[in-house]
């Protein structure tokens, strides 16, 4: 599926380019999307109403990489962002405890992506060397030419080790350097009502009858099946 291109409804996911294409009122609007989303978002419209596991999103995304336990409900709280229409024409809903489900409210079309021919170069025949004695002369009277072709052989090895030792030496700081620009971006959503002010991760898997009680001043944090209750303490200067 990665050369080819799904369109349902406004949208049309180039999963080669990793680009999500919408149709607006307004225009075109072009979103760049990670390939862990592509993949995601591949696989759900691939199975529409059906429940697709955590534990399989999460191996098609990574590819068996490690990654922290919001990775996924991160991913899916963006593809749920970009997928945003009115009236909606694609959901993906949260199974609690289990894995996610696409309902498409649209006809789903696959079609390959048009393959792009290189232009063969245009090379032009040199016009052959008439051999005889005008060429063995010229050969005679420019040693210097052949002395320089010497230098040049012996000269290319050395020459490709020290662009591979460069490569080797860049590919190590890219390495060093990832774990410190690598950041993950968590969807909470934080209310207030007469009991307190409410912060809920999207991968809450606890309904709101199930949050426990608490005072006006507390603060509940939710993620997940865990629950946690802060007092929130006020400094009120003299």
């Amino acid at each position: 599926m990665p050369n080819t291109r799904l369109q349902f409804g406004s949208f049309i996911l180039h999963g080669a380019h990793r680009r999500l294409l919408k149709h607006t009122p307004e225009g075109e609007i072009t979103v760049r999307l990670a390939g862990a989303e592509v993949a995601i978002l591949q696989h759900l419209l691939s199975h529409p109403d059906t429940l697709c596991a955590k534990e399989t999103l999460t191996e098609l995304g990574w590819q068996g990489r490690p990654v922290s336990a919001n990775a996924l409900p991160v991913a899916i709280a963006n593809l749920r962002k970009q997928l945003t229409t009115e009236p909606p024409q694609i959901e993906i809903r949260n199974i609690p405890r289990q894995g996610y489900l696409l309902a498409l409210s649209v006809p789903l079309m696959e079609m390959e992506e048009p393959a792009v021919v290189p232009l063969s170069p245009v090379t032009q025949e040199e016009p052959p060397v008439e051999e005889g004695p005008l060429s063995e002369v010229s050969t005679a009277l420019d040693p210097s030419q052949a002395q320089t072709s010497k230098q040049s052989k012996r000269l290319w090895p050395s020459l490709m080790i020290g662009l591979k030792a460069i490569n080797l030496l860049l590919l190590g700081f890219l390495i060093l350097l990832g774990p410190l620009i690598y950041k993950e971006w968590i969807d909470v959503r934080c209310a207030k009502d007469e009991q307190g002010e409410t912060c809920v991760v999207d991968n809450s898997e606890l309904r709101q009858a199930e949050w426990p009680a608490r005072h006006q001043g507390q603060l509940l944090l939710v993620s997940g099946r865990h629950w946690l209750i802060v007092d929130r303490v006020e400094v009120v200067s003299p």
